[in-house]
């Protein structure tokens, strides 16, 4: 078995491409908790070669859904995390010793996973302290549909598997609950009103979708005019969106934008790319308007019916 060419070319050759030729998203890096916790220092190395990708502002999201706006300041090829740190370190109770992987997203977007001395992930971060999972609501089971278009891997299932029950708690942000009157998902930290709830239920009945239709409440993150962002909920993606990077096509109103359909990945979930900043746009969607994800197919050309309900009334059509 032939062994791994380690000449200082061949590393050369590693650098200029991991850094200069691959997609920026999904770089990462890590640090450690220090003494001072009022600021944190981005690796030169890092920092040097995103000088320029990265604007005076940031935005740190962590597996609870919080994000936190923090300022950069940036001096020669140094960066420094200042203005909004602090917030973030309190936040999440972080401690000397901690252990933070940040993942970029593109955009100024950081994805970051908190990991405690042990080398546990650190259960504050994962957890929404102010819509904590109420375990009244917890099902111990579910109905998978699959829509004849469908892969066979979508067929129907009368139950979940125990690894993929709506209970486990180890990761708040991916679980989910499935009505199963109207087969929709929706996650345990996404709570609608009664008004908009009946307003789900109803498009959602009128769809008469074969699968569960996705419930997203869009978060500033989603729709912010400057820089936004959306990724599915990593369950329902695993089970029903395809794995690959494809083309996807989202309609709106007999209307249709393309985009990208990101591949599957450990460091990051699925998410749209080149697309869904005009979608939110053309369709003026602002942070607490509530999007219905309705599957059509997964073949080659990934496509999903999206029904708008507002948070206010702007005159568009619900």
């Amino acid at each position: 078995m032939g062994k791994s060419c380690r000449c200082e070319i061949c590393k050369k050759c590693a650098e200029h491409y991991y850094w200069d030729l691959l997609d920026d998203e999904g770089k990462s890096f890590f640090k450690v908790i220090m003494d001072d916790l009022h600021e944190m220092k981005i690796p030169v190395k890092f920092a040097a070669r995103f000088k320029g990708k990265i604007s005076g502002t940031i935005q740190l999201e962590a597996r609870n859904g919080s994000i936190c706006e923090i300022a950069v300041k940036t001096c020669a090829d140094k960066m420094i995390l200042q203005s909004g740190w602090e917030e973030f370190v309190n936040e999440h109770d972080l401690e000397k010793g901690d252990f933070l992987v940040f993942s970029y997203n593109g955009d100024s977007q950081f994805r970051v996973e908190i990991y405690d001395p042990s080398g546990c992930e650190k259960a504050s971060s994962c957890v929404s302290r102010n819509n904590p999972r109420p375990t009244e609501t917890v099902k111990s089971s579910y109905e998978h549909h699959s829509r004849r278009s469908l892969d066979d891997t979508m067929e129907k299932s009368s139950s979940s598997t125990p690894s993929e029950e709506p209970g486990d708690a180890s990761s708040s942000q991916d679980d989910f609950v499935v009505n199963n009157v109207h087969t929709y998902m929706i996650g345990y930290n996404s709570h609608l009103t009664p008004v908009q709830k009946d307003k789900v239920e109803k498009i959602v009945k009128d769809t008469n979708s074969n699968i569960p239709i996705l419930v997203t409440i869009m978060r500033k993150s989603h729709v912010s005019r400057g820089q936004c962002k959306f990724e599915f909920m990593k369950r329902y993606a695993d089970k029903y969106l395809p794995r690959e990077k494809q083309r996807i096509v989202l309609q709106q109103r007999g209307e249709r934008w393309k985009m990208w359909l990101n591949a599957a990945t450990r460091s990051r979930g699925r998410g749209l790319l080149n697309g869904w900043k005009q979608f939110v746009l053309d369709n003026d969607l602002r942070a607490g308007d509530i999007c219905l994800f309705d599957l059509l197919n997964n073949k080659k050309m990934c496509t999903m019916n999206v029904h708008i309900i507002c948070a206010r009334k702007r005159g568009r059509q619900k």
